[in-house]
């Protein structure tokens, strides 16, 4: 079995960060190393409760937080595995995960990806029961991919040639993951393990609770790059982070609808009405909702006026009958 790495960024000393990496230091029956990048947080062995002298653990430093991506990228640079794990600080991974996910590589060589199911679980580690939303079949797979996560990032085993030709991009400061992704399943194959291999914190102060409407504002962006690419367009990365306002999703995805109708990207025109609709609190927010809605369902071509309105109405997943793992 080819030596795996996992791959950790640590921007600050929390609490279950001792339990993300001891689970990584169980793991069974696999050969593999821990490149845990200090990303400012001015860590020591002592803090993640294990030995200086363990071998499996390897340290990049940062003297201040350099970022999410930056710190991904230069784990990646540092890995020695032929396959690397991407894990939080803050999940707890199953002993079986590192083990069966590079079975699953090393099984079918067509595959670049390998997922698994996760489950939710509180901030004091206690199950939710219930699943993250992940895609299983391949054509779903990168449909999906172009809007929002298919598969959970940090259940994800992948072959470092891979990250090393589709290195996270700064300019995402908290979605380079999603920008990933949508790029990995243009031209790359993933599967997803029925077994559960991870259980996901989720809890008010994450990182994907803090910065939601950055995230969000991202994931807008994304959708238009993804769009552009898949007509074979220039994507005009720059212009498109311009953008950007990490404050308020709303205003660019309003912006992005714009930049979108010139281009008569209808699909992407109604994903943003769709996300102002579910995103937006005020009446104001609603009404420009229905604004690009209309928009996007008028000005679409005969063909595909239907299923643009029934993305403005129902949203990508019912609308395109996506099945998730469940």
């Amino acid at each position: 079995m080819k030596r795996v790495s996992v791959v950790m960024a640590v921007h600050q000393k929390i609490a279950p960060l001792r339990e993300a990496v001891a689970a990584i230091l169980s793991q069974q029956d696999v050969e593999f190393e821990l490149v845990l990048v200090d990303n400012g947080a001015g860590l020591s062995a002592a803090d993640l409760g294990v030995a200086d002298s363990d071998r499996r653990l390897r340290w990049v430093r940062f003297s201040a937080n350099q970022g999410i991506p930056a710190a991904h990228n230069a784990a990646v640079a540092q890995a020695r595995g032929e396959l690397v794990a991407l894990a939080d600080y803050d999940d707890r991974s199953r002993p079986w995960r590192l083990a069966t996910q590079a079975a699953a590589l090393a099984d079918d060589p067509t595959l670049d990806l390998v997922s698994g199911r996760t489950e939710c679980m509180d901030q004091s580690g206690r199950s939710l029961g219930y699943p993250l939303f992940m895609l299983t079949e391949s054509a779903q797979q990168k449909v999906y991919s172009g809007v929002a996560a298919a598969v959970v990032t940090p259940a994800s085993m992948i072959r470092r040639s891979v990250l090393a030709a589709l290195p996270y991009r700064e300019a995402f400061a908290v979605a380079a993951d999603l920008d990933f992704q949508a790029r990995f399943f243009e031209t790359h194959r993933a599967a997803v393990l029925p077994q559960t291999v991870l259980d996901y914190r989720c809890y008010e102060k994450q990182t994907t609770n803090r910065r939601r409407a950055e995230i969000w504002g991202s994931q807008a962006i994304i959708q238009l790059l993804a769009a552009r690419r898949r007509r074979s367009q220039p994507e005009n990365f720059a212009s498109a982070i311009a953008l950007l306002d990490p404050r308020d999703s709303g205003h660019t995805r309003q912006r992005v609808a714009r930049v979108a109708a010139w281009e008569q990207q209808w699909t992407v025109v109604a994903l943003q009405a769709r996300r102002l609709l579910v995103e937006s609190r005020r009446p104001s927010g609603w009404a420009q909702a229905l604004r690009w809605g209309y928009v996007a369902i008028a000005q679409s071509p005969p063909g595909e006026r239907k299923a643009n309105a029934r993305l403005f109405w129902r949203g990508p997943v019912k609308a395109w009958g996506l099945k998730p793992q469940t």
